[in-house]
């Protein structure tokens, strides 16, 4: 989902949505000086590229939000046809994030620090 703006700073509306759709929606933010051929501002389009009902890879299609207020249960109502049904799995990282051994030697180190 894009959004193509007047203005240099993401809108609060379009935060919320990014929060209620986390994982399950893509979306971008675009100020007008990035896009000086789109005319109509603000303007919200939808690049489909994955049919929810049946899970599948579908050909790139732009579907545009044709209402002028944007209220946020409007926007969310459209939206989700698009949102996957459940979150994106995360994907495994390979490094762990958390290192016990080395947490633990950090912390006997912070502790002479401090004596």
């Amino acid at each position: 989902m894009l959004l193509y703006s007047k203005k240099a700073k993401t809108p609060p509306v379009f935060k919320v949505l990014t929060s209620y759709f986390r994982d399950r929606l893509r979306f971008g933010f675009v100020p007008s000086e990035a896009a000086p051929d789109v005319k109509e501002l603000p303007s919200i389009y939808v690049k489909q590229t994955l049919d929810s009902a049946n899970n599948q890879i579908v050909d790139l299609t732009s579907i545009k939000y044709d209402k002028k207020d944007f209220k946020l249960e409007e926007l969310k109502e459209f939206l989700a046809a698009f949102a996957r049904d459940t979150k994106k799995a995360p994907v495994a990282s390979e490094k762990p994030k958390f290192d016990e051994e080395q947490e633990t030697s950090s912390a006997k180190g912070r502790k002479k620090a401090y004596a």
